[in-house]
């Protein structure tokens, strides 16, 4: 498929400014933002206690102020969120989405500080009035990440960040925020209980995967491509990945782990 921009209209945009801003943000999400002294954008993500994803987003600081780009289906979590670890800080949180020009993803020719991967494909946000060529709209870019052995982002909603193949989203040493201690726990024993796969079949998988009668993962999303059902797909890390694997008779051509582990490996 080829494009140039995709038409981000559904997503949100959030602007937070104060003195307290990074006190805030640093507290609470998962990044260490910090780092944003060296790198102008990044990834972070809201956990629950339990280290269960409730948010992701990707955060931009821009003169005196920060913003968030983030979509849909985490626009809720992520308002409540942020309100409800606001207390006494001295920071203000504006929704500019109707205020501010069209949000898209560029493709970009070479990495720079501004740049974000999709599918090992970099972009960048930009917003502009301007009508652009060759634009697709989000639903078919989650289509497109699929193909292109990356993680549509409403997948990551109550998964474990180390199981969902965004640990690029965490810093574990950089200090306390929500979430952490069972990560941590989970990083130093060193084994996920799941990864997820981009798996490539020639007939449509049933939602749970088993092998010999014993449930191994389940499917997360799938598209279709010519004759052949691309997968996102959790698999167990007991697995055995060395042998063909046939799930409920299915064989497939393509089996490749995707995401970002912490370097924990099987």
């Amino acid at each position: 498929m080829g494009f140039k921009a995709v038409d981000l209209n559904p997503w949100t945009i959030l602007k937070i400014s104060g003195p307290d801003k990074l006190s805030y943000l640093n507290g609470i999400t998962t990044f260490d933002l910090e780092k944003l002294k060296e790198i102008k954008i990044c990834q972070t993500a809201f956990l629950a206690p339990n280290a269960k994803i409730r948010s992701v987003f990707w955060l931009s600081e821009i003169d005196d102020h920060y913003i968030i780009y983030t979509p849909p289906q985490m626009r809720e979590n992520l308002i409540a969120d942020l309100l409800k670890y606001k207390l006494d800080m001295n920071i203000k949180l504006e929704d500019i989405q109707e205020e501010t020009p069209p949000l898209y993803l560029i493709r970009s020719d070479a990495e720079n500080k501004y740049t974000i991967k999709f599918g090992n494909v970099l972009f960048e946000f930009h917003q502009t009035k301007d009508k652009l060529d060759e634009t697709i709209d989000y639903t078919t870019f989650e289509e497109w990440m699929v193909k292109n052995e990356d993680i549509p982002i409403k997948i990551f909603i109550d998964q474990n960040p180390l199981e969902a193949g965004i640990s690029n989203a965490i810093t574990l040493e950089k200090g306390c925020f929500l979430g952490q201690e069972p990560l941590s726990r989970m990083y130093h024993r060193g084994r996920p209980r799941k990864f997820l796969y981009q798996i490539i079949t020639n007939s449509i998988l049933l939602n749970e995967l088993f092998i010999d009668n014993i449930s191994v993962g389940n499917v997360l999303q799938s598209v279709q491509s010519g004759d052949q059902h691309i997968s996102i797909v959790y698999i167990k890390s007991s697995v055995n990945l060395s042998d063909k694997l046939i799930f409920d008779n299915i064989t497939h051509s393509s089996l490749k782990r995707i995401g970002s582990y912490l370097n924990i490996e099987r």
